[in-house]
């Protein structure tokens, strides 16, 4: 099935009250304007309510499993975060939490031994 067809069917279940439209994502809780998302165009009713970040970044490399120093992408290890572009589009970035643990040790580490070599 094509992805055409399948939008045409969510509009028309939408239309007949088959399918609910909710005023809420379901990924950020955000109240917005919310789109119908599918992960197979084969299931034309199974979908997805997201807001437009969300949904677009379903669509973007937010679907790496790893970030680049090797650690995987857990629903623990990850923070989920909104970059808007110069353009004004906005989407979403995936962060390892891990990377940036190691990060902020490192932060206060050299802040320490700079406070330490001051006096």
């Amino acid at each position: 099935m094509t992805k055409a067809k399948a939008r045409s069917l969510v509009t028309q279940a939408v239309e007949k009250g088959i399918l609910v439209r909710p005023k809420v994502c379901s990924l950020c809780q955000t109240e917005t304007d919310i789109q119908a998302h599918h992960r197979d165009y084969n299931k034309p009713l199974e979908v997805e309510w997201l807001c437009r970040m969300c949904h677009s970044g379903q669509h973007k490399p937010i679907r790496k499993t790893h970030c680049k120093r090797g650690h995987e992408y857990t629903e623990e290890n990850t923070r989920l975060e909104f970059t808007k572009a110069n353009s004004g589009s906005t989407y979403m970035t995936k962060h390892c939490r891990e990377c940036g643990r190691a990060s902020q040790r490192k932060y206060w580490k050299t802040k320490q031994i700079k406070l330490l070599t001051k006096v």
